[in-house]
């Protein structure tokens, strides 16, 4: 599975290209306090409530978002300092403002991929400026999204068999009617011009 940076505006992929012009991919930290620091300085909405974001353990930001100084190299390999938080971003201009009147469910939902602007420590639930991105981004398991699929496909086979079912039963219904209106003209208890 390709790794994206979950930065705003930023289309970094884990990929060779990237990975010989410098660029690499740093997971979010397992600490809650480093981890809520590292959300708060992307400035990412929860899709589904518009609160600051949180992002999953497969979460990663490009080197890109970070100043050179948070970085020391091992072994011709770059690995972030202690301590270390991104803090450049390309974030946009304008916001539109949003109310949580106009939230939708995630199946829907206009937030997701957005992100906040200058969020508190706990997001104002009223108050969210939004703009869209990362409209890919997927914040479930690889588990979970497997076992998601598994469910639907099983659904889909049910309903396609149901399909299936009801038009052989629509198919057997128009044959025995053909039969009894056969029958019934034979006994000359209906007569051609009625049918």
């Amino acid at each position: 599975m390709v790794k994206y940076c979950a930065a705003y505006n930023c289309s970094n992929a884990d990929t060779k290209l990237n990975r010989k012009q410098g660029i690499t991919f740093h997971r979010f930290p397992k600490d809650n306090k480093k981890k809520q620091q590292w959300a708060q300085a992307v400035h990412r909405a929860d899709p589904v409530s518009g609160k600051l974001w949180t992002p999953s353990e497969w979460d990663m930001i490009c080197s890109q978002h970070f100043n050179p100084d948070c970085f020391k190299e091992i072994n011709g390999k770059k690995f972030l300092k202690e301590g270390s938080c991104p803090s450049i971003f390309s974030f946009p201009d304008n916001f539109q403002k949003k109310d949580n009147s106009l939230r939708r469910s995630a199946k829907n939902s206009k937030w997701a991929g957005t992100f906040l602007e200058n969020p508190p420590l706990t997001a104002d639930p009223t108050e969210v400026y939004v703009t869209t991105d990362h409209h890919y981004h997927i914040t479930d398991s690889p588990k979970t999204l497997k076992r998601k699929l598994d469910e639907l496909l099983a659904e889909n086979h049910k309903l396609r068999r149901k399909l299936r079912n009801a038009s052989d039963q629509e198919e057997r219904f128009h044959k025995n009617m053909e039969i009894l209106l056969d029958k019934l003209h034979s006994k000359d208890m209906l007569s051609w011009e009625i049918t």
